[in-house]
């Protein structure tokens, strides 16, 4: 069951971009800042523009691009914000030789002013964003309001790096940092691989799973690492990192997904303990992944129980729970739970905080999700569940888990302005109330979303329904 509506949602500020935009993250060390970046399909010299071309109708589409079409010039850029009271002003601009495709801080704490981009010719590169501090007397911008001298260099670069033996024909389309072990990562590709990619700690070197880890009859899209696990309650003082999973999906309609030991070994020549696993319940390309872990419970066991979140061509989210292949020995265990259709391509998928559990209702969770929609716009979604494992009996008289989840998605808001692709949205970390302030009834997310062709970018805040829980 699901609402389709939700509430429309009106911008608080919109600005035209220069180069279209293709992909948008805030600074988790800096989180008044983020990131855009832009992806333009350059003309021949000798053909001129048409009398009744505007801006952006030359641009190829990112979620077009074929294996075939690498020898086309692309270039982009990386333009920086700072959003302060719901304004955002940009600050930097660093022009790229190539069109940048995806772009997202590194997650540990510690690391989080790292920004990784991979390009439309194999390249990946690294930044750190270092905001100085303002001196008084300035402008919301970094600039001080008399003599309007600019701030200077924010985003720095650190380095390009490139994996051996791919040349530049090879377009990186997507790539996802591991949650927990800093610089690994897995890296998709418009030939249909995903590699897995280690990045030394000076951001000068890499190690690289040679073969491919999955591997997709057309283009990959989309990677993603499962999330760690809950801690138990008492772990051990001296234990193993338990193994991960790693998910993608293609162009061929295929979410694809495998379980690796928590060491990396570049020189192991078999990563995976056991094969591969495809699911076919997509009907186009799979475009979006966000897994998650369910709230501890006493009602149920899913410690180890992956909710996964996919989007895809086919305009519709689907909510899957996956049992991890090293759980299962090697045996698929999927569910799909719940399927919506959003009206236009689901291009990407950002929570909006952790699944958390809902007080008096025993084993029930919930998560907000932002949703990119390529012809429908951004979409704020409310995910509500009840259960996860529970034990049975199996026969001989052991014991197993079977998988009991009832799963309903609403719409909460969404948001309509933006008249051309929407690939690229977040939300912010500090100016966003998850939880209602005292006297509210109900919490507001404040997003930022882009759209291709018109090169928008938009402001706009979706209310929350009262939710109970504590956000993680």
């Amino acid at each position: 069951m699901a609402s389709l509506q939700g509430e429309s949602i009106s911008s608080m500020q919109s600005m035209v971009l220069d180069l279209p935009p293709s992909c948008i993250e805030f600074c988790p060390a800096h989180p008044s800042y983020f990131v855009v970046g832009t992806y333009h399909l350059e003309k021949e010299a000798d053909e001129p523009p048409s009398s009744t071309e505007t801006p952006g109708d030359n641009d190829e589409d990112p979620s077009e691009t074929k294996a075939g079409s690498q020898s086309q010039s692309r270039n982009g850029s990386l333009i920086v914000f700072e959003l302060q009271d719901g304004q955002v002003h940009a600050v930097q601009t660093i022009p790229q030789p190539s069109a940048v495709f995806d772009l997202h801080f590194q997650p540990q704490g510690d690391k989080g002013d790292i920004c990784a981009a991979v390009s439309s010719t194999g390249t990946i590169s690294f930044f750190k964003l270092l905001p100085p501090s303002p001196p008084a007397g300035t402008g919301p911008r970094g600039q001080d309001d008399e003599t309007s001298e600019p701030r200077g260099e924010i985003l720095r670069p650190l380095s390009v790096l490139r994996i051996p033996d791919l040349g530049e024909d090879i377009l990186f389309t997507y790539f996802a940092w591991h949650p927990t072990d800093a610089g690994l990562m897995a890296i998709t590709t418009a030939g249909g691989q995903v590699i897995l990619v280690q990045i030394h700690d000076d951001y000068q070197g890499l190690d690289v799973s040679h073969e491919s880890l999955l591997e997709h009859s057309m283009e990959a899209w989309v990677a993603a690492f499962s999330s760690p696990p809950p801690p138990p309650p008492s772990p051990p003082a001296e234990s193993t990192p338990p193994p991960y999973t790693v998910f993608s999906g293609g162009d061929d309609s295929a979410l694809k997904y495998t379980t690796l030991n928590s060491s990396f070994n570049p020189y192991t020549p078999t990563l995976t303990p056991y094969p591969a696993i495809t699911l076919t319940n997509h009907t186009a390309g799979v475009t979006a992944l966000l897994p998650l872990y369910l709230p501890a419970s006493p009602h149920h066991h899913h410690q180890h129980l992956i909710l996964l979140l996919t989007g895809s061509y086919d305009d519709t989210l689907r909510v899957f729970t996956i049992e991890p292949l090293h759980t299962t020995y090697g045996a698929r265990k999927a569910t799909l739970l719940a399927e919506i259709n959003l009206g236009g391509g689901v291009w990407r998928l950002n929570a909006i905080g952790n699944p958390v559990a809902v007080a008096g209702r025993g084993g029930a969770w919930e998560v907000i999700v932002l949703a990119s929609c390529m012809h429908a716009g951004p979409r704020v979604l409310r995910i509500r569940g009840v259960g996860g494992q529970e034990e049975e009996e199996e026969e001989g008289g052991g014991r197993g888990a079977a998988v009991n989840v009832n799963v309903e998605v609403d719409v909460l808001g969404r948001f309509e302005e933006h008249k051309s692709m929407n690939y690229g949205s977040d939300w912010s970390r500090i100016e966003s109330r998850l939880v209602p302030s005292a006297g509210e009834k109900r919490g507001e997310v404040l997003c930022v979303s882009t759209s291709f062709y018109d090169r928008l970018l938009c402001v706009w805040k979706c209310k929350l329904p009262a939710r109970e829980g504590d956000i993680n």
